[in-house]
């Protein structure tokens, strides 16, 4: 689902102009299966039982995928700034960053973007839960 939204104004174009994902499976504890995050790559908003951010830690389970990703790096605390983080992957065997790529995150005021990169292979994902703005 593509939004846009008027309350973005002096934001970053990604808070106005990303994709949203409630997948409960992507959650992190998730089992796994056989998703893949490949067609997701982008500005992404997780809503729901999704959860509203992709975790901070090695994940347990698989999220529904095979290789669990998950960030290693900070958020932005500023609304309107982005950072640059890790996203690490745990391989099958429990190695929690055997591949990663880049992930941005923008902070968009109430939510959080993720800019989800191609991943490496399939079955990989980025697990999520829930974040609370301090």
């Amino acid at each position: 689902i593509k939004v846009t939204c008027n309350h973005c104004l002096g934001l970053p174009i990604e808070c106005a102009n990303h994709n949203v994902s409630g997948d409960a499976t992507r959650r992190v504890g998730s089992g796994k299966g056989n998703l893949c995050d490949r067609d997701m790559v982008g500005w992404m908003r997780f809503v729901d039982r999704a959860g509203t951010a992709v975790v901070r830690k090695a994940p347990t389970g698989r999220c529904g995928g095979l290789d669990a990703g998950w960030i290693l790096g900070v958020y932005p605390t500023e609304p309107g700034a982005t950072t640059l983080s890790t996203l690490c992957y745990v391989d099958e065997i429990g190695n929690p960053c055997s591949t990663s790529k880049p992930i941005r995150t923008t902070h968009c005021g109430d939510f959080l973007v993720f800019e989800i990169p191609a991943p490496p292979d399939c079955p990989t994902r980025a697990c999520t839960e829930d974040y609370t703005f301090n």
